[in-house]
């Protein structure tokens, strides 16, 4: 049985934008203001599921606006990072539903998995209990970090 799963009102969707750039921003601060300067030789996995891929997507120079639980870029990655990101890992990513994808310098190192039917990601999906159910990914998404580490 599929459960139909709302679209969010424009205030909904306004307090979610806001989230994703709070989550940005946090993620940013304690990545780049703590972890690589102390750790300098340290390599980095971006993991986000559903609105945290959101937050993946926009650290990473990619505008998940229009998406499901989309926001703005408001910070993205310093370029000295590039190198020190070894996966990125994104499970039910909203971006998917418009048609996006991580493409340039990140695409070779991400690990995009959309579930079929999950209408966060699938533009056609109507399950919004397919959603919750990525932990059969976790084999594919830890073998594919670890040939890149």
């Amino acid at each position: 049985m599929t459960t139909p799963r709302p679209r969010p009102t424009a205030a909904v969707v306004l307090v979610i934008a806001a989230a994703v750039a709070t989550g940005t921003m946090s993620a940013l601060g304690r990545g780049t203001a703590t972890a690589a300067p102390t750790c300098p030789d340290q390599r980095f996995v971006l993991v986000g599921y559903s609105q945290g891929a959101d937050v993946v997507d926009n650290a990473i120079g990619i505008s998940s606006v229009g998406a499901e639980v989309g926001g703005p870029i408001v910070a993205t990655l310093p370029p000295q990072l590039d190198a020190r990101i070894a996966a990125i890992l994104l499970f039910g990513n909203p971006i998917r539903g418009i048609g996006k994808e991580v493409t340039g310098p990140y695409a070779e190192r991400t690990f995009d998995v959309c579930n079929d039917n999950d209408p966060v990601c699938d533009p056609d999906g109507t399950d919004s209990n397919v959603h919750t159910r990525y932990a059969h990914h976790a084999d594919a998404a830890a073998a594919f970090v670890t040939a890149r580490i």
